[in-house]
């Protein structure tokens, strides 16, 4: 679960829907939507803030998906990248 610094609270529940709540608990907005396509995601492994909190990623298996927390919508896909133990 995440919080904005304006009191919303962001998290993915066992559908693995991402879901923004306000302060007072009231659903305000789905952020993305599962599928196959280059916008979806398929599992949400996580959720965190890009560099400057107007972004909200999503980490998948395979790759991150950025989004407009603001908005909800789509912005790019980025290739995940595994870190290799030596």
């Amino acid at each position: 679960m995440l919080r904005s610094s304006d009191g919303k609270f962001i998290f993915s529940d066992y559908n693995h829907q991402i879901l923004v709540f306000d302060s007072h608990g009231h659903f305000l907005r789905k952020i993305g939507s599962r599928g196959k396509a280059r916008n979806e995601y398929l599992n949400v492994e996580d959720i965190f803030w890009g560099d400057t909190k107007r972004e909200l990623l999503v980490l998948d298996y395979v790759k991150v998906l950025h989004f407009d927390f603001k908005s909800g919508k789509y912005i790019r896909t980025t290739k995940k990248q595994n870190k290799r133990r030596r």
